[in-house]
Parts: structure tokens; C-alpha cells; sequence
């Protein structure tokens, strides 16, 4: 989890313009994923299909997070009590099936940097009248005057990954240079392997359900589509609380790939009873509606 979030501009995601190739995705559902769910009508498959690959377009087309910090609002920042990061790929994990896609190294740390810089300007929104970086401050105490500012007005960062990817954000929080306070990270889960565990055992603290008032969910576009499906199954989030998506756009040259993958997934847990065809009800951040 760092200060700022570093991207270069060829790795830099588009805002418009993104289209996946469906007869690639349908083919390849098709041919791996066929004896898995066989539950599922034919029908019925094909119009998951159709309905990821549309709303994985959607969740990409905004999934800037420079595009994404200038559509927050101090409505929106006073609002939101929670950020929910998703863990990614672990990188040293043998077992992760990640692992040796190339395009998918880092994931993890883009989703914690993305949380970092939301929180940030989010606790700037909240406090206008704050003003950090003027002035004769040295390095030092402007990272403390920031985690004084983001301990007062900023949302609960919650992040809940494998015991490893846990650890080493415990780690990372206690860096010297580092602007998110340790108290505005709540750190659980114990033994979680996949998405599925994430889900289906969070409860969220009961400090943090607030009626009306709104979770943001970070992760990369694809997957947003396929953890939006399990929480309908497993339901632990307040009904009376707001879910706002902060997609990241998938990395370049894992679009395609990404979306493949991910549709498979959300399919094989539909089949297995892990997920539903319909999805929790959502709103997506930056989105312009037509």
C-alpha cells in the first residue's frame, strides 16, 4: 500500500472504446468449462455470457483511477464508510493459478495503491479546509499531518486476503512512510484461499454499518463481475447500505484473457452454488449513465 499510485502511460487504461470479443469468450467457455456445468441450460449459458461480457465493458470503460478521483464528490466521500480492497493474485504463491500469467503480476498492489489514493483525496473532500503540502513542512510531517487528516475524515480501509498477502499489509502499514494510519485498516480472515472465502464468511464490523451510507468495493474489472454475483449468494452486506464500484481497469494485454477467465469463474460457481445469475445490486463509480 503506497503513497501514490504509479502507472506508466502505456500501461495506462482507456476510456472509451473497450469492446471484448464475445465469440472468443462463448468458445472458450465452451471448451474448457462444458462438462463443469452441465447443470446450466444451454440457454441459460449463453445469456451469462452475453450479460458478463456487457458489464465487464461497463466496469472497464471507468476504470482510470485518475478519472476515478476526479469524479468524487464531498458527497460521496462523506458517505462512504468503508472501502472493501479484494485481494489479488499472491505473486509468490505457487498454488495461485495467476501466477504464471505475466500480465497478472501486481494486481494486488494496484488495488492497495488504489485504496490509498481514494482514501487520501476522500479525507480531502471531507476537510476542504485542510491544507497539507504548503508551507515549510519537511517530508516527515507531512505524512503525519496526512495520517492525522486520514485518521479523522477518512473511510475504513477492509482488506481480507490469504494469510501471506494479510501479513505483508500488516507489514506495509507499519513503514515509515507510510500515510494510511494502522488503526483505519481492518485486517481479517484467517486461512482464505479464494474469492469465495472472502465472501461467504465477512461480516462487517458493526461500527461500520451505517443505514444510507455507502461501501466502495476495489478490485479489477473482471473480477468486480464475478464477486457482485457471489455476494447475492451469500448476502453478508447490510441491505440498507449503498455498494459503489471502483473498477481497475485489467492490465494491459490481459483484457481479453481477463474477462475469459473471469466469466468462466463466475460460471463454474453458478453451476457449484457458490454465485447467482443475478447480481447484488451496485452502482458503478465514474459511471455516465445514457
Amino acid at each position: 500500500m503506497m503513497e501514490t499510485y504509479k502507472q506508466s502511460k502505456e500501461n495506462e487504461p482507456k476510456m472509451s472504446g473497450f469492446s471484448l470479443d464475445l465469440s472468443k469468450i462463448s468458445t472458450r467457455v465452451m471448451q474448457e468449462l462444458a462438462k463443469q456445468i452441465t447443470n446450466i441450460p444451454i440457454k441459460s449459458v449463453q445469456e451469462i455470457i452475453k450479460d458478463s461480457t456487457m458489464e465487464i465493458e461497463r466496469l472497464e470503460s471507468v476504470g482510470n483511477p485518475k478519472y476515478a478521483l476526479e469524479k468524487l464528490t464531498p458527497e460521496i466521500a462523506k458517505n462512504t464508510v468503508a472501502l472493501w480492497v479484494f485481494s489479488g493474485p499472491d505473486d509468490n504463491n505457487d498454488k495461485d493459478r495467476y501466477k504464471h500469467i505475466k500480465w497478472a503480476h501486481g494486481m494486488d498492489q494496484a488495488r492497495l495503491n488504489y485504496a490509498a489514493l481514494l482514501e487520501r483525496k476522500m479525507s480531502e473532500l471531507c476537510e476542504p479546509e485542510t491544507s497539507i503540502g504548503k508551507g515549510p513542512m519537511n517530508m516527515s510531517e507531512k505524512i503525519q499531518k496526512t495520517k492525522e487528516l486520514i485518521e479523522r475524515s477518512g473511510p475504513t480501509i477492509i482488506y481480507n486476503g490469504s494469510d501471506p498477502l494479510n501479513t505483508n499489509v500488516e507489514n506495509s502499514l507499519k513503514q515509515e512512510r507510510m500515510i494510511i494510519p494502522e488503526k483505519k485498516v481492518f485486517i481479517d480472515g484467517k486461512g482464505i484461499v479464494n474469492t469465495v472465502d472472502q465472501i461467504k464468511d465477512f461480516s462487517l464490523p458493526e461500527e461500520l454499518h451505517q443505514k444510507n451510507k455507502e461501501i466502495g468495493i476495489i478490485s479489477h474489472a473482471p473480477h468486480l463481475l464475478r464477486i457482485m454475483h457471489m455476494l447475492n449468494k451469500y448476502q453478508t452486506l447490510p441491505k440498507d447500505m449503498t455498494i459503489r464500484l471502483y473498477p481497475i481497469s485489467s492490465p494491459i494485454g490481459g483484457n481479453q484473457e481477463y474477462a475469459e477467465l473471469e466469466t468462466m469463474g463466475l460460471l463454474y460457481y453458478i453451476a457449484n452454488k457458490n454465485a447467482t445469475k443475478e447480481s447484488y445490486p451496485y452502482i458503478i463509480h465514474g459511471e455516465i449513465k445514457k
